[in-house]
Formats: structure tokens, sequence, C-alpha cells
């Protein structure tokens, strides 16, 4: 299993580096991708389709998304219950 965050939709030029200081003094132990900027032909969010962030995507071991849900919210609990849930759906299915 892996996540995989991606930053896109940023306007600065320093983009890359306002992330990098964003992450580092929250002490965040994750990754982040950054999404092409320049060519969104070229753009994750142009191949999922996304409208909103943050978008969650589900995606099975065989490279099919299951799920996919934009929106965030403030009940942590309840958003790590329901990704947990997909993901166990899409482990199953």
């Amino acid at each position: 299993m892996a996540f995989l965050f991606i930053n896109t939709w940023q306007k600065e030029e320093n983009y890359k580096e306002l992330v990098n200081n964003f992450i580092n003094e929250n002490k965040y132990s994750f990754h982040v991708l950054f999404d092409e900027m320049k060519d969104r032909d070229k753009s994750v969010v142009g191949a999922y389709g996304v409208k909103g962030i943050p978008t969650k995507v589900v995606i099975d071991r065989d490279g099919f998304i299951r799920f996919q849900s934009s929106g965030g919210g403030a009940d942590v609990e309840k958003i790590v219950h329901e990704i947990s849930t997909k993901i166990e759906l899409a482990r199953k299915g």
C-alpha cells in the first residue's frame, strides 16, 4: 500500500520551496509530489478529473479507481475511518 500526496494548483513561482518549508516546519513524515503546473494536459488532476481539493483516490492493486471523493472537514477521525473503510473494500474487491 502506498499513499501519495500531490501538490497542485499552486500559484506562487517558488511553490516547491513553500511546500517543502511547510512540510519541514510541521515535521510531517510524508513526501509530497508536485503536479505538472505548466502543461495542464499532462497534469495528474486533469487525468483524474479532480474538481476540488483535497481529493482522495483509492486505486486497487490492478490500477483501477475504486473510490474518489473531494473535500475535507474538521472531523479527522471521520475522514480516517472513511478512507480506511474504502481501502479495506478495495483490498477485498
